[in-house]
């Protein structure tokens, strides 16, 4: 059973990896509109801190399963370096560090571990195109980088909602089609986005925005993996801001080092 739901979560990580997310984080987003409506200009939030961690409650529901309960730790000096720690009753399941050139992964259950850049690692899961930026980015819910702002106001009702039929990565060959729902806070209510390549769908969703130390920040947020019948839970505790969290990795000896073969 865990092994089986380890899976599914390194799935989801990677997965959101697709995510173009964005939310509040410290001042209100001003997005400009055209006569046209087309978003012709966007201050989204920028990340006003040097380094933040938290802890996550998480559930991850799959189709004909018992849920999975696993406590997610995680570490981010900003543009610098990401620590997650996994693990399920107070025992470590997984450990990764990750760093803009290099990721370090440790799986404590099959005794393996990985070093190097993001490319190759991508081959021992599952070939989505990530980088160290696009996990900073989706852990603090701020914009992806590299990606054309085409974004279309469609309503403003109770919610904002903002559509693009085609945003592209200018970085990789990575296009998407998206639909974000803002409050009328600016924060952000749900994303939900279609790989166009393969057609993959995820839909995340963020609420219970608190103030912690005068940064607005969500408290809870739910991923859905319709083509996976996955669904993943997370509640936050024990935000920090500008406090500095433990990011060290040790590789056991008796590990064996993932190769591409």
């Amino acid at each position: 059973m865990i092994r089986i739901s380890m899976r599914i979560l390194l799935l989801l990580l990677l997965i959101l990896v697709r995510v173009h997310g964005f939310s509040q984080i410290n001042d209100t987003a001003n997005v400009v509109i055209d006569s046209s409506n087309n978003v012709t200009s966007n201050q989204f939030p920028k990340i006003s801190y040097q380094w933040i961690s938290y802890q996550i409650k998480a559930k991850i529901i799959q189709a004909d399963e018992d849920p999975t309960n696993l406590q997610i730790f995680f570490v981010n000096r900003i543009d610098s370096i990401i620590y997650l720690n996994f693990n399920k009753m107070g025992i470590e399941l997984l450990r990764m560090v990750l760093t803009p050139d290099e990721i370090i992964y440790v799986n404590k259950l099959d005794e393996t571990f990985y070093q190097g850049p993001y490319d190759r690692f991508r081959l021992f899961l599952i070939n989505i195109p990530f980088d160290f930026y696009f996990i900073q980015a989706i852990l603090n819910g701020v914009d992806f980088p590299n990606f054309e702002p085409d974004l279309v106001l469609m309503e403003d009702d109770s919610l904002l909602h903002y559509s693009a039929n085609k945003r592209k990565n200018s970085k990789y060959e990575l296009a998407i089609m998206q639909d974000v729902f803002l409050n009328k806070d600016s924060t952000l209510y749900s994303n939900e986005v279609t790989d166009l390549a393969t057609l993959n769908s995820i839909e995340i969703l963020y609420s219970d925005y608190n103030s912690i130390d005068s940064i607005t920040f969500f408290q809870k947020m739910k991923f859905i993996v319709e083509d996976e019948d996955v669904e993943f839970e997370g509640v936050l505790k024990n935000i920090k801001i500008n406090v500095p969290g433990p990011t060290s990795i040790r590789i056991p000896k008796k590990f064996r080092s993932l190769t591409a073969d």
